[in-house]
């Protein structure tokens, strides 16, 4: 089942709890548009800190204008606690054992407390969590068809997705390496991954976590994926701020960066999906091409002609032609 469309706003609250209705209002009319335009059906408002209840319950009566508040809630972070508004009373704190144990509860990404949260949670992580791919890693992503190293991708990405996920360096750096190493991958993984809010945060980690060589492109389309997933702008910008402003990404990267700057809808740049896997079918075709051409070149040790030993009767016989149907032996 595809998990539901999430989109995320943090809001560094300033003021004093007696504005807590004026400032609502003013907020709430300015997220109007961007919900409108997201075809959000619902909201779930979280206050965090001391004076996060009155804010969230204020706030939430100012968005119940716009659309229909699913879920108001209050985090104590100090004591890793939440309350649940419940007919206009708070619930009594219920304890959390960390931030992943809340993010599971809501089934999506927990929100990040202030700007500078969200931010740093869409920056690299210290250490990468893997390393470039290995020489053998290398020659069998470009031995197999673009077709296929979408389709490993795209198995990689669910995999790291899953609760508890195990996948390790080796596979995330196959993964990572396929779609930098060719844009009709590139372009195939992102078209598989939008609307699809758990390969997008699987996008978001396998950049989060990826080394040097890898970081700046997989940031495009981390950043790429995010905008036109999640309906918004603050992620994607944050995730486009490592983006690589120079290399084969860089076009697309400054494309979406633009689009974000003018208010361009997101439904509007995304990309047909029958175009893409038109051209990831004839990415194939041209695969298929160069392994038949590697197969009859004189230095392949396999389409060396035996020469006869000197003395034998009768003109030699020509080479069979390479087999022309697809995925030549190899």
């Amino acid at each position: 089942m595809v998990p539901p469309l999430s989109i995320g706003a943090a809001v560094n609250w300033q003021g004093t709890p007696d504005r807590n209705t004026d400032y609502a209002t003013s907020l709430a009319a300015a997220l109007a548009d961007p919900l409108e335009q997201s075809r959000a059906t619902g909201a779930l408002v979280i206050g965090y800190g001391p004076d996060g209840p009155g804010r969230a319950y204020s706030l939430a009566q100012e968005l119940d204008t716009y659309l229909p508040v699913a879920q108001v809630m209050t985090v104590d972070l100090n004591h890793q606690a939440v309350s649940i508004l419940d007919e206009g009373r708070w619930s009594d704190p219920e304890p959390v054992a960390d931030a992943t144990d809340f993010a599971l509860r809501l089934d999506r990404v927990a929100p990040a407390a202030d700007r500078d949260a969200m931010i740093q949670r869409y920056a690299p992580l210290p250490q990468p969590t893997y390393s470039v791919a290995t020489p053998a890693q290398r020659a069998a992503i470009q031995d197999t068809l673009p077709s296929q190293r979408v389709a490993m991708v795209v198995e990689r990405l669910d995999a790291i997705a899953a609760p508890r996920s195990d996948v390790g360096p080796g596979p995330r750096a196959a993964a990572a390496h396929a779609i930098v190493s060719d844009k009709t991958v590139r372009d195939g993984v992102i078209t598989q991954s939008v609307d699809r809010t758990d390969r997008t945060e699987a996008l978001l980690q396998l950049y989060r976590g990826a080394p040097q060589a890898y970081r700046g492109d997989l940031a495009t389309v981390a950043g790429v994926t995010d905008y036109l997933t999640n309906q918004g702008s603050a992620s994607a910008t944050a995730i486009l701020e490592h983006a690589d402003r120079t290399g084969p990404n860089a076009g697309l990267a400054e494309l979406t960066r633009t689009a974000i700057d003018a208010g361009v809808p997101p439904e509007r740049m995304k990309t047909d999906p029958a175009r893409i896997q038109a051209a990831v079918e004839r990415a194939d075709e041209n695969h298929r091409a160069q392994q038949r051409r590697a197969a009859g070149s004189p230095t392949n040790p396999r389409a060396a002609v035996q020469q006869p030993p000197t003395g034998t009767d009768g003109p030699r016989r020509p080479r069979p032609a390479a087999d022309t149907g697809p995925g030549v032996s190899r």
